[in-house]
C-alpha cells in the first residue's frame, strides 16, 4: 500500500486548481520542512485533502510546459484543466470546503 503524502498530494491538487496563493504554498513547503505553521487557506485545503483521502493522478509538464494528468479510463495524457472537468463533485467540495 502506498503511503499518502498529504502535504504533497495538497500541492498536486492545487497545482490543478490554482486555489492556493503564491504565499499560500511557500507556507506549506516551509511546513514540510518544520519551520512554520502553515496560512489558514493552505491548512483548509490540507484538511480538506486528508479527509477526502484524495490523492494525485501521475502527473508531468508536457514539450509545451502545460501541466498534463494521465487519466486512466481514456489510457491517455490529458490537460490538468480537464481533470476538474472530469470531476465536478470533487469540484464542489473543494469550492465548498474552502468558503467555510
Amino acid at each position: 500500500m502506498e503511503i499518502i503524502n498529504y502535504e504533497n498530494s495538497t500541492l498536486a491538487l492545487d497545482s490543478i486548481y490554482n486555489v492556493l496563493s503564491w504565499y499560500d504554498r511557500v507556507s506549506l513547503h516551509t511546513y514540510m520542512q518544520g519551520k512554520t505553521l502553515v496560512t489558514e487557506k493552505a491548512t483548509k485545503l490540507l484538511k480538506f485533502v486528508k479527509k477526502t483521502e484524495w490523492y494525485s493522478p501521475k502527473m508531468r509538464y508536457n514539450q509545451n510546459n502545460n501541466l498534463e494528468y494521465y487519466d486512466p479510463k481514456t489510457e491517455n495524457w490529458l490537460l490538468a484543466s480537464q481533470y476538474i472537468k472530469n470531476h465536478p463533485r470533487l469540484t464542489t467540495q473543494i469550492q465548498e470546503y474552502l468558503n467555510h
